[in-house]
């Protein structure tokens, strides 16, 4: 869900988004946190689907998420969980633009800070270690070696 929301932001999925997001699909055991990989390889189903959803439902399932989660786990887990949701955001849109132009286009960036103000994420939160750069830095030298 959030994985398509941010790569159909701009109403385009080009090339390489499509290819991040199989790469994020066809590697969930290289994430580290377990929830993640629980998630993504149960969402594998809905890979090729043609269905959008609209952006306040994804922002409306997204604060249902982040309530449960943060119900059901200790603070530190729910946390590190909903930065992953938004580091993988950032490692999809930043997979598209070319060498010279932004790798996020401003429809992009603003999805993303929706979804982290949907996951109840603060700045301080995002900064928290592991920050959610941490993270990212993390899911792109481990998804590099696939392309």
């Amino acid at each position: 869900m959030v994985i398509k929301s941010v790569a159909v932001a701009d109403f385009k999925v080009d090339k390489k988004e499509k290819k991040a997001i199989e790469i994020v699909y066809a590697h969930p055991d290289n994430f580290k946190n377990s929830l993640i990989c629980e998630i993504i390889k149960n969402a594998k189903n809905n890979l090729h689907s043609d269905s959008l959803i609209c952006k306040d439902t994804i922002l409306l399932q997204l604060r249902e998420v982040s309530k449960i989660v943060s119900r059901h786990s200790v603070h530190d887990f729910a946390s590190d969980f909903k930065k992953y949701l938004v580091a993988i955001a950032i490692y999809i849109a930043n997979a598209s633009g070319d060498m010279f132009g932004p790798k996020m286009c401003d429809i992009e960036s603003e999805i993303i800070n929706e979804i982290s103000l949907s996951l109840e994420l603060s700045l301080g939160d995002l900064k928290r270690f592991p920050s959610v750069q941490d993270i990212l830095d993390d899911i792109t030298k481990t998804l590099k070696r696939f392309y």
